[in-house]
């Protein structure tokens, strides 16, 4: 299955302009192979350290993110933390909003368990990216340009 161009296109300005999304992350690879068990379950879109030293595992998605995302990006994280050694990445959404399952779900599982997840929505408006950090109290607006 062919990679939407709008998640390419996200996935490279965010991989050459760290500092935009979040201050000193330090890309390590994207599109990396994620194996279990000797194979391949997918590839994690980027991967990164934050200031901290923790694992930053990126989920992007071109439109709105499902409950198979979340499940994606939970066997990833388990596959990092184990073959890495951290017990503790970060796991990031990017999709433009969620479904009603990926909210139940994403929410439950911050109530449940201490695996740091966030997620952001972004538009395109022209030239600029708008991206929106989900709090289920508190949401954060920030607007990154992006000149083409």
């Amino acid at each position: 299955m062919a990679r939407d161009y709008r998640e390419a296109h996200l996935e490279e300005w965010l991989f050459n302009n760290p500092d935009l999304f979040e201050k000193e992350v330090r890309w390590l690879s994207r599109q990396r192979d994620v194996f279990w068990n000797g194979e391949k379950i997918g590839k994690t879109d980027l991967q990164g350290i934050d200031v901290n030293k923790n694992i930053i595992i990126i989920e992007l998605k071109a439109q709105e993110l499902n409950h198979r995302d979340l499940s994606q990006a939970l066997c990833y994280w388990r596959s990092v933390s184990t073959h890495s050694g951290q017990s503790d990445p970060r796991l990031i959404f990017i999709g433009t909003k969620m479904s009603t399952r990926f909210r139940i779900v994403f929410e439950w599982l911050q109530e449940i368990c201490d695996i740091k997840m966030e997620v952001y929505f972004y538009e395109k408006e022209g030239e600029s990216y708008f991206f929106r950090k989900y709090d289920k109290e508190v949401e954060e607006s920030f607007c990154v340009p992006l000149f083409l």
